[in-house]
């Protein structure tokens, strides 16, 4: 399974150029469903994945595994993201790791404060696909294979574009999203069927897209579409 992603002047994401070293990257964060997505993504991207819990284990694991790459949440049990950063820059190899911070936090000075930390860069929660990608190219260098696709076809997309989700009941929504964070697939799967009850075009849609394994192409269109009457 390959991330489905596209790129405006690329096309679609379809994982990692082949010729390349092996990139190591490391996970550290303490929401499960957050481990889980991303290293699903990153792994049907091509890369080697380890995940830690809390920051104490990031740093144990920066130790026996020395990745190349960390996605470092900020706000962590037993030791905080930017305290692990610190005692993985004093370890050998621990100044050439990139480590970049995962935080919901929009404020411009909690930025400066993880840069000045000695994070090498900055991705707000919730992640898209292609900042993702984007941030491991420009700090490893990376490079990736694309093929020219049209991402959402006219049948699976509402009057602005988009998904449309207007005529599923809240509680619905709620289900799938909280489905595909967690990467049920045969939950995934019966929300689906249940959705042309309400809507069999974006039944259909769904179906499509999950049977590409777009998982986050889901949760993306679930987190940024608005009801006109803001349920």
């Amino acid at each position: 399974m390959v991330p489905e992603e596209e790129d405006q002047d690329h096309g679609q994401l379809v994982g990692l150029a082949p010729g390349q070293p092996e990139q190591r990257v490391l996970i550290v964060d303490d929401r499960k469903e957050n481990r889980q997505l991303l290293q699903r993504l990153l792994q049907d991207a091509g890369f080697q994945v380890q995940i830690a819990g809390d920051g104490l284990q990031g740093v144990e694991m920066f130790r026996s595994w020395r990745p190349h790459f960390i996605w470092m949440d900020i706000r962590l049990p037993v030791l905080g993201g930017l305290e692990a950063t610190a005692k993985i820059r004093a370890l050998e190899g621990g100044e050439e790791v990139k480590v970049v911070a995962l935080t919901a936090s929009a404020f411009a000075h909690e930025r400066s404060e993880v840069l000045a930390a000695g994070l090498d860069d900055f991705v707000r929660k919730p992640f898209r696909q292609k900042e993702v990608f984007d941030c491991l190219a420009r700090h490893l260098g990376v490079r990736y294979t694309y093929r020219q696709v049209q991402l959402i076809r006219p049948a699976e997309a509402g009057p602005a574009g988009r998904l449309d989700f207007a005529r599923l009941p809240v509680q619905m929504r709620k289900e799938l999203s909280e489905a595909v964070l967690t990467l049920d697939s045969i939950k995934i799967s019966e929300i689906i069927s249940s959705v042309a009850e309400h809507d069999a075009p974006l039944s259909d849609a769904l179906a499509r897209i999950a049977k590409r394994s777009a998982f986050t192409e889901i949760l993306n269109a679930l987190q940024g579409w608005k009801s006109p009457t803001g349920d």
